[in-house]
């Protein structure tokens, strides 16, 4: 009997993934409410 190749071990041990990163922001940044943080932090 033939023992199973390289090629044979490599098809058994791959496992389906899928690309996980995003290509932009799912939202808007919030300048505005980034703005009124910063001027309430350095007024005060």
């Amino acid at each position: 009997m033939d023992e199973p190749s390289l090629q044979d071990e490599l098809a058994r041990l791959s496992v389906g993934v899928e690309n996980t990163y995003q290509l932009g922001p799912t939202k808007r940044f919030p300048v505005v409410t980034v703005n009124h943080i910063l001027k309430d932090v350095l007024t005060n």
